[in-house]
């Protein structure tokens, strides 16, 4: 008899073997060995924040396995967590906690008669959250308001608990163009937030920036209850803004954003070899709140920043570019799309800013990145594709017309160990993704129309509809059959036990689960004991001095 197996990435794989193994306690147990490659992941869950509007949300880092913080907006009535929020204008916030099941726990909105945003938040330990966003003249977070006495936009800080009641907050207001980048809290509680302004902008009663003609980068730091501290900028002759800021474990702090024209940072001047965006990078020193060094990354046209992150002594630089991507400085050879259209890059530098690497990824269609970070050491990566994608090592299907797909996966050193994609009749954006302590991977985005999770359709109640969901990859990358016939894998069938059968001596037996997790095995000349681990889906990658082969296991 022939068993068929449909795996959710829409692959037929053939086991290599289905035995029964019966253990001492007559418990049937069956152990079924798959041949790799699978090539793409699935969808773990899927979570569809619908109603009759537009709705957008985000993951907010630090995520748990069953604690999910999520805010977005919305402009129609809209009930994610099984009540109607309030809408008292064209457009509203909402933030609360959802657990691995997809069921909210709390929920709470904000708003006014205007439009607001939500840019950016921090999940504090204490249990109080920290937001940050955009609104015109005035917004109420439960009973409590924040109010602009310039009577225009300003930037909002709202401490709020998990019932949306004001802890605190605080309002940078300006007299023109501003924007919030990012917020991050130190170890000692204070708030780090960076933006955008242009004209005045005021964090007192008077002036405390002002940035001529350009659109300048601000940086401002505030302590743990909301007070200000201090703030400095980096002024610009045309356009510029913070969009990244990261502290690391040991204190030190990065910044990115864009900048077309002239950029000063500290004694730094940076010139775009075009008035197209180009990206720059900067280590900034916390305490006497200064940069240190400054790097320009740009090429002929247009350069987008989707993240920034650290790890093993390295800061990576992720994003998407269009014609020749360079570092300013140092030794690193120019990396070019294909065609005239946007591919995604991997950057890095040394914590003294010394660029280390350049790679871009994409072929001649559009790869359109819109995060980046990694994530328990792995790089994960969310965004967007027109036509036939190029991701090596996948085969992810053709966005067929004017359609645009979504896409996350893992990416460096050239192969893509895993990707998935979120297709449409019309048009579908993964935005946001993270991993949380368990090695799952978290993503949202929003679609139009309709979208299918492994080929379950979903259609939009409205404009458009959000969504959140989880995947379960393996990081591992799939290696390459020197020679299949070497190694036999094949269970006992009395007992728990793989037995291995291979021409060349053994060099390495790993075994890992669907988290990506090793698991602790015993061993035995060539034996493999099963017994100890709980039933599964599990890889076991076996290494001779003439073959390197993976095999999946289903212990059931």
């Amino acid at each position: 008899m022939t068993f068929l197996f449909r795996n959710k990435g829409n692959v037929i794989i053939k086991p290599r073997k289905l035995i029964p193994l019966i253990k001492a306690v007559g418990r049937l147990t069956f152990i079924v060995l798959f041949p790799f490659p699978i090539y793409c992941q699935a969808w773990d869950a899927y979570f569809p924040l619908q109603g009759p509007g537009s709705e957008s949300i985000r993951i907010f880092e630090p995520i748990s396995s069953n604690r999910i913080f999520i805010g977005g907006v919305y402009d129609d009535h809209f009930s994610p967590g099984g009540e109607n929020l309030p809408l008292n204008g064209s457009k509203e916030l909402f933030f609360g906690e959802w657990d691995a099941n997809g069921q909210n726990t709390w929920i709470a909105a904000a708003g006014s008669p205007d439009i607001e945003t939500l840019d950016a938040a921090v999940v504090r330990a204490d249990g109080t959250y920290i937001l940050g966003g955009r609104f015109f003249d005035s917004i109420q977070f439960g009973a409590g308001s924040i109010t602009s006495d310039l009577g225009s936009d300003a930037i909002f800080l709202a401490c709020t608990d998990s019932e949306g009641e004001l802890c605190w907050s605080f309002a940078i207001q300006g007299t023109a163009y501003k924007a919030l980048g990012g917020i991050q809290e130190t170890e000692t509680g204070d708030l780090l937030v960076v933006g955008a302004f242009n004209g005045f902008l005021y964090f007192e009663d008077v002036p405390t920036l002002s940035s001529g003609s350009g659109t300048n980068c601000f940086v401002a730091r505030f302590t743990a209850n909301g007070l200000f501290v201090e703030a400095t900028q980096f002024e610009s002759s045309l356009d510029s803004g913070l969009e990244e800021l990261l502290i690391t474990d040991d204190g030190q702090m990065y910044l990115a954003g864009y900048f077309n024209d002239t950029l000063y940072i500290g004694t730094d001047k940076l010139v775009a070899e075009t008035q197209d965006q180009d990206l720059f990078i900067t280590k900034f020193n916390p305490e006497s709140f200064t940069p240190v060094w400054s790097r320009h990354l740009g090429a002929q046209y247009d350069d987008q920043l989707a993240g920034i992150s650290w790890y093993e002594d390295k800061l990576y630089i992720g994003g998407s570019f269009l014609g020749v991507l360079n570092f300013k400085t140092g030794t690193l050879d120019d990396i070019t799309t294909p065609g005239f259209n946007n591919n995604g890059f991997l950057a890095s530098l040394s914590s003294e800013g010394v660029p280390l690497s350049l790679a871009g990824f994409g072929g001649l269609q559009d790869e359109n990145v819109s995060c980046f970070n990694f994530s328990s050491g792995k790089p994960l990566w969310a965004g967007y594709y027109t036509g036939d994608p190029s991701l090596v090592g996948q085969n992810l299907p053709t966005a067929a017309g004017f359609s645009f797909y979504g896409f996350a996966g893992s990416w460096k050193d050239t192969t893509w160990p895993w990707a998935v994609s979120l297709t449409t009749d019309d048009q579908a954006f993964i935005e946001q993704i993270a991993s949380d302590e368990l090695g799952q991977v978290w993503v949202s985005g929003f679609y139009k129309s309709n979208v299918f999770f492994d080929g379950v359709e979903e259609t939009s109640g409205g404009f458009s509809d959000a969504f959140f969901g989880r995947l379960n990859p393996l990081f591992t990358p799939v290696s390459e059959v020197i020679n299949p016939e070497s190694i036999i894998l094949y269970p006992n069938p009395t007992s728990a036990w793989l037995y291995l059968d291979s021409c060349c001596p053994l060099e390495e037996i790993r075994i890992i689960d669907q988290w990506g997790r090793n698991c602790s095995i015993q061993v035995k000349g060539q034996t493999i004991n099963l017994e100890d681990l709980p039933d599964g889906v599990y890889y076991i990658q076996i290494k001779t001095q003439g073959a390197l082969q993976w095999h999946r296991i289903i212990k059931h």
